[in-house]
């Protein structure tokens, strides 16, 4: 596998892992004691990916904070819709999470008009979790060495060059479009449910390239809310969760709810510019 570059400069347009508690029907009433039982964290990544192994590190951490069970449940496609509705269709009580990304909090509701569930407004933010930088890497024996490499190949071959991105709007898409746009260059992508997936049909010569938040709904009950916010910041400031994102190249963030709030608000307006400009476009 050639690893082309890491796009650590776009780290601020991309995979920023959040969490939040889904926001969708009226206030629930506040339990005695949160959590009673167990919590369901929601990933909308099939399992081995960069979102998956965040989750995984938290949920162990957080069980061992609120003294219940923290499982991760990957609920891939439809570029993280899937888990993104099934979150805002449970209960606001705090027992089911959506361990989402910047796709779905800022790139889908700046591009994609009428998905009133991915809408900033749906949910109660939790915190920023981490960010990891977007890869472009090929097959070792596909002769593309260097971004010059397939620069030529992508002017050589207009079309010819395929991708791998887990969907429309989804990080590895948007980046994608960001350099054929830039490069003029024709590349096309090919879905997958995940990272994985795209890795291992790069590897078999299948597709030429791989491109690689913590919330609630919004009835959930403030206290609850308050709670995991602040177990997930104790969380992220164990050194072995900072050793353990490390070695995958990952990021600590630390931020929390009104941190979250800030940081979509902005990634949205940067979106809707870059698309404006006719830089990234989701069919």
């Amino acid at each position: 596998m050639n690893l082309l570059f890491s796009l650590d400069p776009l780290r601020r347009l991309i995979a920023t892992s959040m969490l939040m508690a889904a926001t969708v029907s009226s206030a629930q009433p506040l339990p005695d004691a949160f959590p009673q039982r167990t919590v369901r964290l929601v990933v909308p990544f099939t399992a081995g990916g960069t979102t998956d192994i965040i989750a995984r590190v938290i949920a162990d951490k957080l069980r061992r904070r609120l003294g219940q069970p923290v499982v991760v449940d990957n609920r891939p496609g439809a570029s993280t819709m899937i888990a993104t509705e099934q979150v805002a269709k449970a209960p606001a009580d705090g027992y089911t999470l959506l361990l989402g990304s910047s796709t779905t909090f800022s790139m889908l509701p700046a591009l994609r008009a009428g998905l009133p569930i991915a809408a900033e407004s749906a949910w109660a933010p939790i915190g920023i979790i981490a960010q990891a930088p977007v890869m472009l890497s090929t097959r070792a024996d596909s002769g593309i060495k260097s971004f010059a490499d397939l620069l030529a190949r992508a002017k050589a071959h207009p079309g010819a060059i395929t991708y791998g991105t887990t969907g429309p709007g989804t990080a590895p898409y948007i980046v994608g479009a960001m350099i054929a746009a830039d490069l003029q260059a024709d590349i096309t992508p090919v879905s997958y449910r995940g990272s994985t997936q795209i890795l291992a049909d790069v590897v078999g010569g299948r597709v030429d390239l791989s491109l690689d938040p913590f919330a609630a709904p919004r009835a959930t009950p403030q206290a609850v809310v308050d709670r995991l916010e602040k177990e997930l910041q104790a969380v992220l400031v164990d050194p072995s969760v900072e050793a353990a994102f490390q070695r995958q190249s990952i990021r600590v963030m630390r931020g929390n709810a009104e941190d979250f709030r800030q940081r979509v608000q902005g990634d949205i307006t940067r979106y809707r510019r870059l698309a404006q400009e006719g830089r990234i476009k989701v069919e």
